[in-house]
């Protein structure tokens, strides 16, 4: 309370995106964390709009609604100062190419989704929990174009880097994704682990 506003507003705006990141609360719950972020970075703190529309999007492709989800990572991909926000901008490249792999295009999934895997490499955020919805959405790619082994490579990575010891949302989305890449290589044991 003893902040100036504007940093009020940052501390605000973090703490609800903590929030709305760690998805290990209801989506509902995450989605109106997320809105509030959102809102918040647009009027207060620019900085961290691109991952604020990220995580946004990410819960709204959850809940199912793509049209949603792609409106928010468009704008969070074309935001002047997106690539500078580095771990958000990854987020976003990540959830756009899931997106592309819902609308029927593997192909284009898989160029953005490993271009954002070798970006993140370089950037010195391989191993870090923004990464591993890039290894995500690649393995789906490879996954949808019947490159099974591979998208399993990919999958077993996001798991690893999307691993909690409380039950989360995007750890659940890894494991049933690879899970599917398990049962379409015959490994049904470890599927069904």
């Amino acid at each position: 309370g003893g902040l100036p506003e504007a940093e009020q507003r940052y501390v605000e705006l973090v703490v609800a995106l903590s929030r709305a990141s760690f998805l290990d609360q209801q989506l509902e719950t995450t989605l109106a964390n997320a809105s509030r972020c959102v809102d918040l970075a647009r009027r207060h703190v620019d900085d961290l709009l691109v991952i604020t529309l990220a995580v946004f999007a990410y819960a709204t492709y959850l809940r199912g609604d793509s049209t949603g989800a792609r409106t928010a990572v468009e704008e969070g991909i074309a935001h002047p100062n997106g690539p500078r926000q580095l771990h958000g901008f990854t987020y976003a490249r990540a959830v756009h190419a899931l997106l592309e792999c819902e609308a029927g295009r593997p192909q284009m999934a898989e160029a953005e989704a490993r271009e954002t895997v070798i970006g993140a490499r370089q950037l010195g955020l391989a191993g870090l929990w923004s990464a591993g919805i890039a290894h995500h959405s690649l393995g789906q790619a490879l996954l949808q174009l019947g490159r099974v082994q591979e998208a399993e490579r990919e999958l077993e990575r996001a798991e690893v880097l999307r691993r909690s010891n409380d039950p989360r949302l995007d750890h659940a989305h890894t494991l049933l994704a690879l899970a599917q890449a398990r049962i379409a290589r015959g490994r049904l044991t470890l599927a069904a682990t």
